[in-house]
């Protein structure tokens, strides 16, 4: 069967007026299976990119969120660890979208969406999880 990538996006990083930090990644889930829709289960691909939720910085204004889908080409693939990032700050920033996926050959996305986030409380909590100093995600 088919097999697709995931990825979840932040073009604006810092902020959208200065994003100096284009892109910020904050999901990469590769080898999910087509027949094992929508990802439950043991077997709903894997994590090259752990999950990092929105959290934009404050007084940055609205954030953009860009999810894009990719159905692999050549099936179940093989991933370089180089590129796997646990659930962390660094290694993040300045990422691209497109040469991801030009490096593995995905193509043209077959599906994006988006949505828009801004600063809120939830912030606090999601640095302090990425900095190791508890508080969930």
């Amino acid at each position: 069967g088919a097999y697709y990538t995931l990825v979840l996006t932040d073009p604006d990083a810092p902020s959208r007026a200065s994003p100096t930090l284009r892109e910020w990644v904050h999901w990469v889930r590769v080898n999910i299976p087509g027949d094992n829709l929508p990802c439950d289960g043991e077997d709903g691909g894997e994590d090259l990119k752990t999950y990092v939720g929105a959290g934009p910085p404050m007084e940055t204004g609205l954030h953009r969120y860009v999810f894009v889908l990719y159905k692999q080409a050549d099936g179940k693939q093989q991933f370089e660890d180089s590129d796997k990032t646990p659930f962390v700050k660094n290694g993040r920033d300045k990422w691209s979208v497109t040469k991801f996926a030009e490096k593995y050959k995905l193509g043209t996305p077959v599906a994006w969406s988006y949505f828009q986030a801004e600063y809120d409380n939830y912030v606090v909590e999601l640095n302090s999880a990425l900095a190791g100093q508890g508080g969930g995600a």
